[in-house]
């Protein structure tokens, strides 16, 4: 038997074992080196330490050997600064501290500069394994010394490595490669411009071959209003601003009428339809009604209007402000309506939010409400109490989320089928539906624009219980009239929400 050898210990072994077993790796992180208290140690198999240990540190290389696929190479270098001791024990010791590897070697004395010589010394063992995929080839280079035999491998590899890439200088290009890359930009800069307009002649014909072109526009340019004080001529004209605008926007003549004489409003509105089936006709009565003349912007204040039947099925006063049917559409809007040679007040179904035909005889209208209308002369059963219209039949028929999941939904939930367009806010239903595994609080919530709401919260006291709860929110919506929701994670269910009805601005917002 050889004098100078290395060994697993038992601990060594069984690890390895249960890493080749498991399919996991043993991690060998640090070497031991030792004096043997001035004997030369014979390896043991049941060794749980070096008989008397000088230093322990991080291995510098734990590789494969090359010339043999079954042999583990360990290595650690012994810098010029630590010394003073004789070397005559290895152990190899795993990121938990075990040793798991144990070896001899001749006496050698590692001297420290201080005694007059120094050295820098490689402690290498090579140890036999009955499987190298399950040693773990790792070490941590920020705390380790390379040799430089190491080091000299690592570079040829790297240079090896660039040598054999197709391309090693990607970043250089080739006067081929440039010559062509050139004439393809070119060739895409003509096929993406227009068919008429990718030659200079057809450039010149568009801008009318005018060689002073810029001198052409500057002068058009100087006939334009400037910015800063202009002096308008004609008829210009401008938006009508919203009632009750403060702001430093330019009055149109409109918007001036309204300011001095007043604007058209219903108080105190009051209406419905047939509730047992959808029907062609609505009733309403108010309060007040003051009714404007578009064209003079005169205002008439009528006064307990008593109740006023409009039937969509019929044209003129008290029906339609147009001949043709009106076709399917999600509503229609109902005015007040005044005729000043009569002095009759009646109603008038339009599709147009602002701007009803008037029937002749009638210069002054008023808007009242929007109500669905489901075409055919079919009106939805609605009811209607001030700015506010709601729905007359159970709220399932306008259930807009059925079973909505816990979690957020990847898409925005749409309104736009039960709330019109002119709606200032939306009335919605809320159902909350839960059981959990545990107590909590769970809570809906309505988010639009950034904007929380939060009509239904409830405590679930005991858990796999389960709970329901249920509120109502008037909400605005987003501009295509839709919301998105939350629930509170950790629980099953779901949420239900419908459209009661909405609020339109009419007088009595």
């Amino acid at each position: 038997m050889s004098t100078y050898f290395a060994i697993l210990t038992q601990v060594g072994e069984a690890k390895l074992a249960n890493a080749i077993a498991l399919g996991q790796t043993l991690k060998l992180k640090k070497m031991g080196v030792g004096d043997g208290n001035g004997v030369l140690p014979i390896p043991d198999r049941a060794q749980k330490a070096l008989v008397h240990e000088v230093r322990r540190a991080d291995l510098n290389q734990l590789a494969i050997d090359p010339a043999n696929a079954s042999q583990i190479i360990v290595e650690q270098v012994l810098p010029e600064d630590v010394g003073g001791w004789w070397l005559r024990e290895i152990g190899i010791y795993d990121e938990a501290g075990d040793l798991c590897a144990v070896a001899n070697c001749p006496p050698s004395y590692k001297p420290l500069m201080v005694e007059g010589s120094g050295r820098t010394q490689v402690v290498r063992v090579v140890l036999i394994v009955a499987s190298t995929a399950a040693i773990e080839l790792k070490i941590d280079p920020s705390v380790v010394l390379a040799t430089r035999k190491y080091a000299d491998d690592k570079a040829a590899e790297a240079v090896m490595a660039h040598e054999a890439k197709a391309n090693p200088h990607p970043q250089y290009l080739s006067k081929i490669d440039g010559d062509a890359k050139i004439a393809a930009a070119i060739a895409a800069l003509v096929d993406s411009s227009p068919e008429t307009l990718n030659t200079l002649a057809e450039l010149a014909d568009a801008l009318g071959r005018d060689p002073q072109f810029a001198t052409t526009i500057t002068k058009a340019l100087a006939l334009k209003a400037p910015l800063d004080s202009p002096d308008f001529t004609g008829a210009p004209r401008a938006p009508t601003i919203p009632h009750g605008d403060s702001s430093v926007r330019v009055v149109n003549a409109r918007a001036l009428v309204e300011a001095t004489q007043g604007r058209a409003g219903v108080q105190g509105l009051a209406g419905a339809n047939t509730i047992a089936s959808p029907a062609n006709k609505f009733t309403v009565s108010a309060l007040a009604v003051t009714m404007r003349n578009p064209t003079t912007g005169q205002t008439i204040t009528k006064y307990a209007t008593g109740a006023l039947t409009a039937d969509v099925s019929v044209v003129g006063a008290n029906g339609r402000d147009q001949v043709a049917v009106i076709a399917g559409t999600a509503s229609v809007h109902l005015y007040f309506i005044f005729n000043p040679a009569t002095g009759i007040t009646a109603l008038l179904w339009s599709v147009s939010a602002d701007a009803p035909t008037l029937p002749a005889g009638f210069s002054f209208f008023a808007y009242a409400t929007t109500i669905r209308y489901e075409g055919a002369n079919v009106i939805t059963p609605m009811l209607v109490r001030g700015a506010k219209v709601f729905y007359a039949n159970d709220s399932s028929a306008t259930r807009v989320l059925s079973g909505g999941a816990v979690t957020s939904p990847t898409s925005p939930v749409d309104c736009s089928q039960y709330v019109p367009a002119n709606a200032a806010r939306a009335i919605l239903h809320c159902e909350l539906q839960l059981s959990s595994s545990s107590t909590a609080m769970f809570l809906l919530s309505i988010v639009v624009l950034g904007m929380q709401f939060a009509p239904v919260k409830f405590s679930i006291a005991t858990p796999d219980t389960y709970m329901q709860g249920a509120g109502t929110v008037e909400i605005p919506l987003d501009s295509d009239r839709r919301f998105n929701y939350a629930i509170t994670a950790g629980a099953k269910g779901g949420a239900y929400i419908a459209v009661m009805g909405y609020i339109v601005p009419n007088g009595d917002c």
